[in-house]
């Protein structure tokens, strides 16, 4: 049959997700990500029906989130 050995995911001490400073910019980029889309749709949707207000407000609202997302992505990886 071969060898056999005890099967390991990670080495013995490392943690699976981050923790500290990188773990919380990591889930703040997952939090930030689901009203972002929300936001998103709704912006697309205000670009395509051509409602200057509406853009407006959704963009300022998903400027925001798209940069918590984007700083939450690059610390926490």
């Amino acid at each position: 049959m071969g060898e056999v050995f005890p099967a390991v995911l990670t080495p013995e001490g490392d943690r699976v997700l981050p923790t500290r400073a990188r773990g919380v910019w990591r889930a703040l980029f997952q939090l930030a990500a689901l009203p972002f889309g929300l936001v998103l749709i709704a912006f697309l949707s205000a670009v395509m029906m051509r409602a200057r207000k509406a853009t407006v407000w959704t963009g300022a609202l998903g400027l925001p989130l798209l940069v918590v997302m984007v700083v939450g992505f690059l610390v926490g990886t």
